[in-house]
């Protein structure tokens, strides 16, 4: 994995990694289809920014294993995680931390970039991830109260947000990732949506 930090200490992710690296490969002319592969996790202000530069943003599950598949899939060039984990197509088949601290350095001396500055000038949305132990793993999306109460979530959230629910890969626990514009809106999001699994599906308290 490859995270940066800039000259005032802000802690530059992966997010803003694939931003800079997908933004100089289409200047370039070396970003095929225009087109990079994130992940669900993937913060909304990155989607939105590649956009207004002209580049789509796919999607994949979290783990640089989907992110490489849907790589394969569109022959795209680029992807990567908000941990860190950014996939050079055309130099490795996963995620070279060294890789992308060189390749990263690179840009930042080429581009003339000052990193501080630019990373003070985004603002990413705020993102909350809330885990509810749980005692059962129904499907959340037709669950009889559940999967209704994440569709009415989604509504709510409409163009300001977005709303992911699944359950964690490792451990018995439902995940709830909230994003949207401001931090008040995703807390009582995420708080209904515990709450209600929590009552459904969650683990017995002592």
């Amino acid at each position: 994995r490859c995270l940066a930090v800039d000259a005032r200490g802000k802690v530059l992710d992966g997010d803003y990694v694939l931003y800079l690296a997908a933004r100089d490969l289409r200047r370039a002319g070396r970003l095929p289809g225009d087109t990079v592969v994130g992940t669900v996790m993937s913060n909304l202000w990155v989607e939105r920014a590649l956009l207004a530069e002209g580049v789509k943003m796919l999607r994949a599950p979290v783990g640089d294993k989907y992110v490489l598949d849907e790589m394969r899939r569109g022959r795209h060039p680029l992807g990567g995680e908000q941990s860190g984990h950014i996939i050079f197509l055309d130099k490795a088949t996963t995620g070279d931390g060294l890789l992308t601290g060189l390749l990263f350095v690179d840009l930042v001396r080429r581009t003339g970039l000052d990193l501080a500055t630019w990373a003070a000038s985004v603002s990413p949305c705020p993102q909350i991830l809330v885990n509810v132990p749980v005692r059962s793993r129904p499907p959340l999306d037709s669950h009889p109260r559940i999967g209704p109460a994440i569709r009415d979530e989604e509504r709510k959230l409409g163009e300001r947000g977005r709303l992911l629910v699944r359950y964690s890969g490792t451990e018995p626990k439902a995940r709830i990732m909230v994003e949207g514009e401001s931090q008040p809106l995703i807390e009582a999001c995420a708080s209904r949506l515990s709450q209600l699994i929590q009552q459904e599906i969650g683990q017995e308290t002592s």
